[in-house]
C-alpha cells in the first residue's frame, strides 16, 4: 500500500477516491494535480473529478474472461448507459422556476405574513 501524507493535497485526493493502491494506482500524481487546479484549488472538488475520471475508465474497460483457448472481450454496457445518462443529466441539469399562474391580485398577503405593511 501506498504511504499517504495527510498534509499533500494529492494524497488527501488519492484517499477520498479510494486510488491508493501502490501498484495498481488508477491516475498519476500529475492529473490529480490538473483536477486541483481545475476545480480552483479544492480538495474534495478536485476528488469528485477524479472520481468520475476513475469510474469513467473503468466504466470503458471491457470484461475478460478466458477458459483454455476460447475467451471473450465485452464491453460493459450497462456501465456505458448509466455514464452517459448520468452525463446528459449534467448537462441538461439547468432547471429554472417558472411562475405560469398567479392568484395574487396585490402585495397584501406580505402584509397578512408579516404583520405590517411590507415595503
Amino acid at each position: 500500500m501506498k504511504i499517504l501524507d495527510p498534509n499533500n493535497f494529492v494524497d488527501q485526493m488519492r484517499l477520498n477516491t479510494g486510488d491508493f493502491q501502490e501498484d495498481e494506482l488508477y491516475l498519476d500524481d500529475a492529473i490529480y494535480v490538473h483536477f486541483y487546479s481545475q476545480s480552483g484549488n479544492s480538495v474534495i472538488d478536485g476528488s469528485i473529478l477524479a472520481l468520475e475520471a476513475i469510474i469513467a475508465n473503468i466504466a470503458l474497460s471491457p470484461s475478460k474472461w478466458h477458459i483454455g483457448e476460447a475467451g471473450e472481450t465485452a464491453p460493459r454496457v450497462v456501465e456505458l448507459n448509466s455514464r452517459l445518462i448520468a452525463l446528459t443529466q449534467r448537462k441538461t441539469n439547468n432547471k429554472i422556476p417558472i411562475l405560469i399562474r398567479s392568484d395574487r391580485k396585490s402585495w397584501c398577503d406580505f402584509d397578512k405574513v408579516f404583520g405590517a405593511e411590507y415595503k
